[in-house]
């Protein structure tokens, strides 16, 4: 199986389920606003950047990775530019597509000089939870190694915390531990070293034995190799060729749809501030052309 065949095979299928889910409810209902997000192409960045561009690197891939991995990347832009082809079929001429990104990425390169930032994930989130007496209403993957967890009350998810908090791995404290507020907290291994071997894990209840690390976590086999840049990419067709130079504020993005969707200034107060940019790039009737 060549490169482009292998990528194929394990990253477009779920992006193209979402796109025909979408497609399917876009004809139906015509909705005068809809909105489609996707995040494969941020996953490949952040795992296989190293081995699109070793240079950039300290801690260089072998050989073999990057005739696998090499492509990741590339092959993500390239997925990412076919849908929107099946965008731009999907839809009329009238119809103002935008393609908006809130970040870009770069090379990940803080911890090469001691192996890299590697990830470990529980093996059975709600059976370890169950295991040191935490039982959630919810329990939701966010990230590679997070979690957001859902109680019935702020004092639940309090009490919570304190306990992955306790937990511990050698000199390691296992889970970092976020409260967003809401009954809710966010945790997740935050031990980034390579554990070669297993261990004891501390702080997961009395009355049992301690489980060794590796039948609670399993590593990702991955080595962070890109991290979040500030820069993002923004691109509007409107039926005009028109290039801005500076970079825009992502607050602007709210306020320029709600100038293009025709809800005039009354609209603009979106309480996040931002301004419409739809000045800088065309003329003023397509509010009007557009009125929801």
């Amino acid at each position: 199986m060549g490169e482009s065949s292998f990528w194929s095979e394990i990253a477009s299928p779920p992006d193209r389920l979402q796109f025909d889910v979408f497609r399917h409810y876009y004809r139906r209902e015509r909705p005068d606003f809809a909105t489609f997000f996707i995040n494969s192409t941020a996953h490949l960045q952040h795992a296989y950047w190293r081995d699109m561009d070793p240079a950039a690197f300290e801690l260089k891939p072998s050989a073999s990775h990057v005739e696998v991995y090499g492509g990741a990347v590339l092959f993500g832009y390239q997925a990412m530019d076919a849908l929107l082809r099946e965008f731009m079929a999907l839809v009329d001429r009238d119809t103002i597509l935008v393609l908006c990104s809130a970040l870009s990425q770069q090379p990940f390169t803080r911890r090469d000089s001691t192996g890299g930032q590697h990830f470990y994930r529980l093996r059975d989130p709600d059976g370890f939870l169950r295991m040191i007496g935490l039982r959630p209403q919810s329990v939701e993957p966010v990230m590679t190694h997070q979690y957001l967890l859902r109680f019935a009350s702020d004092r639940e998810a309090a009490e919570a915390g304190a306990a992955l908090r306790a937990i511990r791995f050698r000199e390691y404290q296992v889970f970092g531990v976020s409260e967003p507020g809401s009954a809710s907290l966010k945790f997740g291994c935050q031990i980034a070293d390579e554990i070669r071997d297993g261990g004891e894990l501390a702080g997961t209840g009395k009355n049992r034995d301690a489980p060794d690390f590796y039948s609670v976590f399993y590593g990702t086999n991955l080595t962070k190799s890109g991290c979040h840049h500030p820069d993002g990419v923004l691109w509007i067709r409107t039926g005009r060729h028109h290039v801005h130079e500076d970079k825009v504020s992502i607050l602007d993005i709210p306020a320029t749809v709600i100038d293009l969707l025709g809800a005039g200034a009354a609209g603009l107060r979106t309480g996040a501030g931002g301004r419409s940019l739809v000045p800088l790039f065309a003329a003023t009737d397509y509010g009007q052309k557009r009125a929801a």
